[in-house]
């Protein structure tokens, strides 16, 4: 390597590149035998409208041979209307063997990824692929602006998912049976309330059934991250014995506890568990009632004087039927009034507002023995929108949103609070709330 000249490191560095060039092959719509819908050339990139039940346009025939690492098609879109489903076909011979269908585009008006894994059809034909066939739904009306069609290899989050997926197929089928199971079940202990306030939480249940025998049963907490059909080790369990307290009352029990358990610095919040009651039999613990989430749930809400530090929301009255949707910051306010608007829907996504990491603009912000940060600068124009929508009693709908984890780094907010599941091709996802670490952060 100590003889090599300067432009031989260039020359090595793109050979090196040139298998990862490889892994994708751009895509052309062509003009010819679209059925049920229009073709037009938009921007670099192309307007598809559906005419009638049966859309789709065909791609120019592939010059080369696609290799078996190239089997997700993908391409950015946005669509006010969306479809109802997506159908890629590879040819040749053009049939349903050879095709796979897919999840439809969904409403996006900004530009989304969409991909979808071909590999099934492509299995059949590779490496004769000479043509692929889009099918946009079927339903006529539908608008889609589409650019950077391509077959392409997997990206690294599309393998992770893809792996977790077919670890997790056998076990899922097994644990859908379970919970089948559990939910059928009758059992003979019923959890009747679960309230919880702004300092304690409240339980209350049947034991008729086991009239006498009481001394066997355990109050249990069931985190909402554990599998309730696979729970048989409880983080809490309360015996719900005659002798304490007043606790029993015939066949009825009442348990009162704190809401909050704090242990080692760090706070846990019990509205996020449900409750069930177990028998304790030799060393084990039997399931003998369903899990309860909380049934009541009092509001907080603290005046700036503090004279109501607890009370319950008043209902939002509407001054009229006009409304305005996807309000966001920096919205024109001058619309409020001059529609005579009486409610907005405001879109947060979460991702923007919170941070595990310190940066530039945020403060921190502890919560349940984490520390987090908040972005001050964003929450400061939510205010001022909010500020605007208050002085004109608009009611506004908060509709609160989880951005794609993508390429988030481990253990950054992002990808803490994004279900590890989602599909990528997706503009948003759940929450997670499969693991300890992503409900904190999301609570």
């Amino acid at each position: 390597m100590k003889y090599l000249f300067p432009g031989a490191v260039f020359l090595l560095n793109f050979m090196t590149a040139l298998p990862t060039l490889a892994q994708s092959s751009p895509l052309q719509l062509i003009p010819t035998n679209i059925h049920d819908a229009t073709l037009r050339e938009v921007d670099g990139g192309y307007e598809i409208q559906t005419t009638g039940g049966d859309p789709y346009v065909f791609t120019a025939p592939l010059q080369d041979n696609i290799s078996a690492q190239q089997h997700y098609l993908s391409f950015d879109y946005f669509s006010g209307t969306g479809t109802n489903q997506f159908q890629v076909f590879v040819m040749p011979p053009l049939s349903e063997a050879n095709s796979v269908t897919g999840q439809g585009l969904a409403h996006s008006e900004g530009w989304s990824s969409f991909s979808i894994d071909v590999s099934e059809a492509l299995q059949k034909v590779v490496p004769k692929v000479r043509q692929l066939r889009l099918d946009f739904g079927t339903q006529a009306g539908k608008t889609i602006r589409l650019r950077n069609l391509q077959l392409r290899a997997p990206t690294e989050q599309e393998k992770q998912l893809v792996a977790r997926r077919e670890a997790a197929r056998e076990g899922e089928k097994q644990r859908e049976v379970r919970l089948r199971q559990y939910l059928k079940k009758d059992f003979p202990v019923k959890i009747t309330r679960v309230a919880v306030d702004e300092n304690q939480i409240e339980i209350k249940g049947n034991t008729k059934a086991f009239k006498g025998r009481q001394d066997s049963l355990f109050l249990a907490e069931v985190p909402i991250f554990e599998n309730v059909t696979e729970t048989e080790e409880f983080s809490s369990l309360t015996p719900l014995r005659s002798d304490l307290d007043d606790r029993f009352s015939g066949s009825s029990f009442r348990f009162t506890g704190n809401r909050f358990r704090i242990t080692d610095d760090k706070t846990y919040d019990h509205l996020l568990s449900r409750w069930a009651v177990v028998q304790k039999i030799g060393e084990k613990y039997e399931w003998v009632s369903h899990a309860y989430y909380a049934t009541d749930i009092k509001p907080r809400v603290i005046s700036p004087l503090e004279i109501i530090p607890f009370a319950y929301l008043p209902e939002e009255k509407l001054r009229n039927k006009k409304g305005l949707g996807g309000v966001h910051l920096g919205y024109p306010v001058s619309d409020f009034d001059e529609l005579g608007i009486g409610s907005v829907t405001v879109n947060i996504v979460l991702n923007s507002l919170f941070s595990t990491t310190l940066r530039e603009g945020f403060s921190p912000a502890p919560f349940g023995g984490h520390l987090y940060y908040v972005n001050d600068r964003e929450i400061a124009r939510f205010d001022k929108l909010f500020a605007e929508t208050s002085k004109r009693k608009i009611v506004v709908s908060a509709i609160v949103l989880i951005g794609q984890a993508g390429n988030a780094a481990p253990g950054s907010f992002n990808r803490l609070i994004a279900h590890p599941d989602a599909d990528p091709s997706g503009i948003f996802a759940m929450p997670n709330v499969s693991d300890k670490a992503g409900v904190e952060a999301y609570a």
